[in-house]
């Protein structure tokens, strides 16, 4: 049991850190306002290895009392004292030592050296289009209303958040029957007024899209292929 709490630990860490690079990564490519918006990523996740560092003292100590009583014949000591004896045993470590936390500067230096290449890294993209070449990392944004990947994409010149077109033009043009400002359905989004007329389509975007899912359709195809091979 053990060791599978520390494998979903684990994959737990790798998806945060996955999320933490993509969200960085949008904030560096939409974001008009991208130290606001990191800053408040960076507290996000300050908090999260904060909780996360306390949790693993408090298991180590519980783990830690359950052994002493393990071995213990008779149990006249009481639990709450040796828990707190163990607890108090347990180093606190700092956020800054957390896994996420020094993962979390390394990407906001990567993304930081993005920007400052980003338009020789646009034409390398557009050359990788050309030849049929998808960059791996890629994967559509989800939209944050159907929650599904988005296919046809625009942006919102305000906050730098994208949407599925059609999906945010009816949620603005219901929005505005209710006479409700429409604010950026992004959570934590601090865009809370919302014009239509400052969404945009994504070309760039878009095409990244089409040459995704085109790929994942040949990889589908070549698996089906093989297995009527098989």
């Amino acid at each position: 049991m053990a060791n599978l709490n520390i494998t979903k630990h684990d994959d737990l860490l790798k998806n945060c850190i996955k999320e933490l690079h993509n969200c960085l990564e949008y904030v560096h490519k939409y974001s008009d306002n991208v130290e606001e918006q990191t800053n408040i990523i960076k507290t996000i996740a300050k908090d999260y290895c904060e909780i996360d560092a306390e949790h693993k003292r408090i298991r180590n100590a519980q783990e830690a009392t359950d052994q002493y009583f393990q071995n213990q014949d008779e149990y006249t000591d009481d639990v709450q004292t040796i828990f707190k004896k163990h607890l108090e045993e347990q180093p606190v470590d700092t956020y800054e030592n957390h896994p996420i936390w020094r993962k979390i500067n390394v990407l906001e230096n990567s993304s930081e050296e993005c920007d400052d290449t980003e338009t020789s890294e646009v034409s390398e993209d557009e050359d990788m289009f050309e030849e049929g070449i998808l960059p791996t990392q890629f994967e559509p944004p989800i939209d944050p209303i159907t929650k599904k990947a988005i296919e046809d994409p625009c942006k919102n010149r305000k906050c730098g958040h994208v949407y599925e077109y059609n999906t945010i033009v009816d949620h603005l043009n219901k929005v505005k029957t209710s006479n409700v400002k429409p604010r950026c359905p992004y959570i934590g989004c601090a865009n809370k007024n919302m014009n239509i007329k400052l969404i945009i389509k994504d070309s760039v975007l878009k095409q990244q899209i089409v040459m995704y899912n085109s790929t994942r359709a040949n990889k589908s195809d070549e698996n089906v292929n093989m297995t009527e091979i098989l």
